[in-house]
C-alpha cells in the first residue's frame, strides 16, 4: 500500500504537510485514496454548504408536501438523510488529494460506502474522535 506516489500527488502532499495538516493514504473497496485533515475554517465552510443545501431542500419539500397534500414530516426524514450525505460529499471533495474529484458526476462511479467511510476518517484525522479523549491532569 505504501508504493511511491505519483510525482504530482507527492508535490500536493508535501505542500499540505508544509501547511501543518496531516496526510493519509488508505485502500478501500479496490481503490486507493489520499486525503488530508481539515482545519476549523474548512469545517465551517462544509457546515455552511450543508446549511445552504438543506435550506433549499426544505423549501422544495414544503412545496412538494403542499402539492401532494402530505404532512411535511413524512418528507423530512428523507431530507435529513440527504443533508448528511451532502456533508459527507462536501468533506470528501474538500480533503481528498488523490484521486482528483472534479464534480458530483465523478463520485457516481465510486463504491457506495467510500465517501461515507473516508468522510469519517477525515473527521477523525481532524480531531473529531469518537468517545472521549484521554485527559491528564497536570
Amino acid at each position: 500500500m505504501t508504493d511511491k506516489l505519483p510525482k504530482e500527488v507527492q508535490e500536493v502532499v508535501d505542500e499540505v504537510k508544509k501547511n501543518g495538516q496531516s496526510v493519509f493514504l488508505t485502500e478501500l473497496a479496490g481503490g486507493r485514496y489520499v486525503y488530508r485533515s481539515i482545519n476549523r475554517s474548512e469545517y465551517r465552510k462544509v457546515q455552511d454548504t450543508v446549511l445552504q443545501l438543506a435550506t433549499a431542500r426544505s423549501h422544495a419539500l414544503q412545496k412538494k408536501a403542499e402539492e401532494l397534500g402530505k404532512d411535511i414530516s413524512d418528507l423530512e426524514i428523507e431530507a435529513a438523510d440527504r443533508s448528511r450525505e451532502d456533508g459527507e460529499e462536501a468533506l470528501f471533495k474538500m480533503a481528498l488529494i488523490d484521486p482528483v474529484i472534479e464534480n458530483s458526476a465523478s463520485t457516481n462511479g465510486l463504491p457506495a460506502g467510500v465517501i461515507t467511510k473516508i468522510a469519517d476518517m477525515i473527521m477523525e484525522a481532524s480531531g473529531f474522535v469518537p468517545g472521549t479523549p484521554e485527559v491528564i491532569q497536570l
